[in-house]
């Protein structure tokens, strides 16, 4: 069994490479939570619900023998802590991935509000940084 992380600044590509790299995976997200009949109704209010029907979901999911996968901007350890020890009391592999890709981000975020999320953000021992082909393509034309 593993639960897998994906983390990152909005936009960073976590929802997407999570898709590509582990399809049909069970996937959650605090976004989940905001969705309301097709729209996204974010509210700063709300967050603290979302993160406990996250850590929920995925709880139960661990709790019936599943593969599970969470994209979350996850930008303090504390964050995550949570979901190792629940890795730890389920038996699966945990692994975590950092996204650091700089594309559109679907929330309407601006690139300043972004940016407060890469000064937030704190490194996670062991977690594979995925660069973006984009990123790639432009250090090789450096």
């Amino acid at each position: 069994m593993k639960l897998i992380l994906f983390r990152g600044c909005p936009g960073s590509g976590k929802t997407t490479t999570a898709a590509k790299m582990f399809p049909g995976l069970v996937k959650f997200e605090n976004d989940q939570y905001f969705m309301r009949d097709g729209k996204y109704c974010w509210s700063k209010e709300e967050l603290p619900k979302a993160i406990a029907w996250c850590t929920h979901m995925v709880d139960n999911a661990l709790a019936h023998g599943m593969d599970v996968c969470v994209c979350n901007t996850f930008t303090q350890k504390r964050f995550i802590q949570a979901y190792e020890r629940m890795a730890k009391i389920y038996g699966a592999d945990f692994i975590v991935y950092r996204c650091t890709g700089h594309f559109k981000n679907e929330h309407g975020l601006t690139d300043e509000m972004v940016r407060g999320f890469e000064k937030s953000m704190e490194d996670w021992p062991g977690e594979t940084v995925l660069v973006s082909d984009l990123e790639k393509k432009l250090k090789c034309e450096w």
